[in-house]
């Protein structure tokens, strides 16, 4: 099972850090402030990669709105916006609560500066499992409280509302997988078992007040490197679910927290392409 653990890492890139002595190639992603006006194509893989011609989602629309807009990272490919743009649709037409939008990716995709490892090619978005029932004053402060108590246990906050959000953002075919906490796994697995999308939640670290929601590689997008298909008759609920409930966990949970904050974030080797693309003007 260790080697699941390395394995899911690598393909995840979906840790959050906190480090010091960063690449300066992170402040140069960060800097760019517009997406080039190239075909739209994601470059590389989920964890190593570029946008050409990216789109920006619309800061507000129906059924949902973006939040953290000072970080500029509502940019994706249009397979994400198109997807993103349905979900809100779905949310709406059912009556629900807005969702809020967190990260998607910079303008032209890249490593961030801060937090994830991911995002970078305009195929992942982080989703907040808080509802919003109107559009908030200050976007930047948009509460984002807990509904997991140390990955195993759901919260009394859980309920409905969370539920139907992370149902309705499976269903789409462009998603390839979504990350939540082991404890949101393990309650879809004791309540829907049978539910044709449950083989693509996947368990994580770090997501107790949110979803990642990561799609397939478009068809249009050759450079593209797509994460390994599910299989979907395999819901994931038995040994690789209870690993995340065993002591090897939990020794891993401690190893990343007792973990020295002063190790530097290391910048990944990006394709060639995507260095034309970050200097484009």
């Amino acid at each position: 099972m260790k080697r699941i653990f390395i394995l899911v890492l690598f393909i995840c890139g979906c840790v959050s850090q906190t480090k010091k002595e960063l690449s300066p190639e992170f402040e140069k992603w960060a800097a760019i402030k517009s997406p080039t006006l190239g075909e739209p194509a994601s470059i590389g893989t989920y964890q190593a990669g570029c946008i050409d011609g990216a789109q920006s989602l619309p800061l507000e629309g129906p059924g949902f709105y973006v939040v953290n807009r000072q970080r500029l990272r509502y940019f994706g490919h249009p397979s994400m916006m198109a997807y993103l743009l349905d979900l809100g649709q779905k949310i709406k037409q059912k009556k629900y609560p807005m969702m809020a939008v967190e990260d998607i990716s910079y303008p032209r995709g890249g490593p961030f500066l801060t937090g994830h490892n991911s995002h970078q090619i305009g195929l992942d978005v982080d989703i907040s499992l808080t509802p919003l029932k109107s559009a908030p004053q200050d976007d930047a402060n948009v509460p984002a409280p807990s509904y997991v108590r140390e990955r195993k246990e759901l919260l009394t906050n859980w309920g409905k509302e969370q539920a139907q959000l992370v149902e309705l953002a499976a269903q789409s075919d462009l998603v390839n997988r979504i990350f939540v906490a082991p404890a949101i796994k393990k309650f879809f697995c004791s309540t829907q078992p049978t539910a044709p999308w449950l083989y693509k939640i996947r368990p994580w670290w770090g997501h107790d007040d949110h979803i990642h929601v990561r799609l397939n590689c478009p068809a249009s997008s050759p450079e593209c490197v797509n994460q390994p298909a599910l299989d979907p008759a395999e819901n994931n609920c038995g040994a690789q679910l209870d690993w995340w409930y065993s002591a090897e966990a939990d020794a891993e949970a401690k190893k990343m927290a007792d973990e020295p904050a002063t190790v530097p974030k290391s910048f990944p080797v990006l394709p060639a392409k995507c260095e034309n693309i970050k200097v484009q003007k």
